[in-house]
Formats: structure tokens, sequence, C-alpha cells
């Protein structure tokens, strides 16, 4: 469970990167 969140928090961090970039 607590990986998945992690997973998913990665995952935003990363489609946040994109769209600043």
């Amino acid at each position: 469970m607590k990986v998945m969140l992690c997973l998913l928090l990665i995952h935003i961090v990363f489609i946040v990167l994109k769209w600043f970039l």
C-alpha cells in the first residue's frame, strides 16, 4: 500500500515537471 502511494507521488511529480518544462 505504501509503495503504491510512493509510486503515485513520483508519477505526479514527473507529470508536474513535464508541465513546467
